[in-house]
């Protein structure tokens, strides 16, 4: 698939199939969701343990987007 840098404009049914829209979308709802969430971390619990909590919810989010794609691939 092209990035969709490549094709601006184009439908994303033309850069993704729909298996891998519902393997981006489980991961997306499971991430880190930005760089603000990740300083508060830092600032309440301090670096360690804000890193370590990003760690996980990134190796969470990538889990159950790849357990989503093994389960649902038969159906697609």
């Amino acid at each position: 698939m092209l990035p969709a840098v490549l094709l601006p404009g184009a439908p994303l049914t033309a850069l993704l199939s729909p298996l891998q829209m519902v393997g981006l979308t489980v991961v997306a709802i499971f991430y880190t969701p930005c760089i603000a969430t990740m300083e508060a971390l830092r600032r309440e619990l301090g670096a360690p343990s804000a890193l370590a909590i990003v760690l996980f919810d990134t190796a969470f989010a990538l889990l159950l987007g790849g357990i989503a794609l093994r389960l649902l691939a038969p159906f697609f």
